[in-house]
């Protein structure tokens, strides 16, 4: 933007007629030049501002420009007729005085709309001031600058030749006084920091022999937790070993340690599956056979240890079946399969054998010790055939031990074990 705002943009700005970026740009140079500012705020044509300066510029037009005292007498008419005539000739080449007496005008316009206040009687002037107010304005003029190079000039002689005041001597004994108190105090602070630095240096070396002393009974506890944690690794070790060794040999129940408690639990018909001279874990085992041929239907009979049934259900021509409702936990039982053939109304035994359910107690014990494998890293299948080998659970270690038997020599050993177990042989008396 230029120096000074043109006639358009001021007329524009007044009429709030310019877009927002001009708007903008305008207003960020009125907040930087005054004179842009006043010929706004005024009542003044666009045109003048390019006369004031162009007046301004011009500086062999006028000498000077009026004083405020000369503006303000022209203002409130307060000037004889000679005066006037000098003022109204300046302005009349003066656009920027010119511009200033009119904004007086306008401002006295104003004041005189508000209702006049009383003061208190004015100050009569003095032999001065009634000198000057009978001298022209133009006399003025000239005689104000000589009064005050005058009065400079006897300012100046009167700081010179004035007589100057000797320097205040310092009290030299008040000095002593107040330095020696001041030593006083920061010998008594030093004395006193002297003894807390003593109190704190005792206090460090109480609490530097309690923690030499906890540093013991730490390092004494810790040769101890590490002996201890030492026996438990040998114990733990020890009865892992135990443990383990304990799964090679079966654990039957009292009942069935013996070789004729063993073959009373095993029958004599080859039709049927499972479970077979076993142990199982489930109360409502699965049981199965093989099929009759013309057989139409079959029914299973589930017996205690007297031959009392406690179990009968039909499962139709299907040849296996579960047991609807739970059967006694740690008690022999046997079980046997009727097929209905067509041609006689009587049933044909396909039949019999003997099986047992775990209690709950060894079902927790079988659980333990599958658990036991996980933790020592010995789940394997010929592992876990040895635990349900010792509970006696000849099926499912069957099934485990068949699943390495191709490969696994142990699992082959172990196999071996559960047939004899399954067919023992039968000892011939003396």
């Amino acid at each position: 933007m230029a120096d000074h705002l043109t006639p358009q943009q001021i007329q524009g700005y007044r009429q709030r007629a310019l877009d927002a970026d001009e708007r903008l740009r305008v207003s960020e140079h009125l907040y930087a030049c005054d004179d842009c500012r006043r010929l706004v705020k005024s009542g003044i044509a666009p045109t003048a501002l390019a006369d004031s300066l162009k007046a301004d510029a011009d500086e062999s037009q006028v000498d000077e420009h009026l004083t405020a005292e000369e503006m303000a007498a022209y203002v409130e008419e307060k000037i004889d007729a000679e005066d006037r005539l000098f003022v109204q000739a300046h302005i009349q080449g003066c656009t920027a005085c010119a511009f200033q007496i009119k904004e007086l005008q306008q401002f006295r316009a104003i004041l005189s709309t508000y209702p006049e206040e009383v003061y208190a009687p004015a100050v009569r002037p003095g032999p001065f001031q009634r000198f000057l107010s009978r001298l022209r304005l133009s006399d003025r003029r000239r005689l104000l600058p000589m009064l005050g190079s005058m009065a400079a000039g006897g300012l100046a002689v009167f700081l010179l030749t004035r007589p100057h005041p000797a320097p205040p001597q310092p009290n030299i004994a008040r000095q002593l006084a107040e330095l020696q108190m001041q030593l006083e105090q920061e010998r008594a602070e030093s004395k006193h920091n002297e003894v807390k630095y003593l109190a704190a240096q005792e206090q460090a070396k109480r609490t530097k022999a309690e923690l030499q002393q906890q540093a013991s009974k730490l390092q004494t506890s810790q040769k101890l937790y590490a002996m201890a944690n030492a026996q438990l690794q040998q114990q733990g070790i020890k009865l892992k070993q135990q443990r383990l060794k304990s799964l090679d040999a079966p654990l039957l129940p009292p009942d069935v340690q013996n070789e004729s408690a063993h073959l009373a639990m095993r029958g004599d018909a080859e039709t049927l599956n499972k479970p077979v001279a076993t142990y199982i874990r489930e109360a409502q085992p699965e049981f199965s056979w093989k099929p009759q041929i013309g057989a139409i239907s079959y029914t299973v009979t589930v017996k205690d240890e007297h031959d009392k049934p406690i179990r009968f259900f039909s499962t139709g021509s299907a040849t296996s079946g579960i047991s609807p409702r739970d059967l006694p936990r740690g008690r022999v039982l046997s079980w046997s399969v009727n097929a209905k053939m067509p041609d006689n109304d009587l049933s044909k035994l396909l039949g019999t054998e003997h099986f047992r359910i775990l209690s709950a107690t060894q079902i927790k014990a079988v659980d333990d010790d599958l658990t036991f494998l996980k933790q020592v890293h010995l789940d394997t299948p010929v592992m876990r055939g040895k635990v349900f080998l010792r509970y006696h659970l000849l099926d499912e270690a069957e099934r485990q031990f068949k699943l390495t038997a191709p490969t696994d020599p142990k699992a082959k050993f172990q196999l071996d074990v559960l047939r004899r177990l399954r067919h023992p042989e039968p000892t011939n008396p003396q």
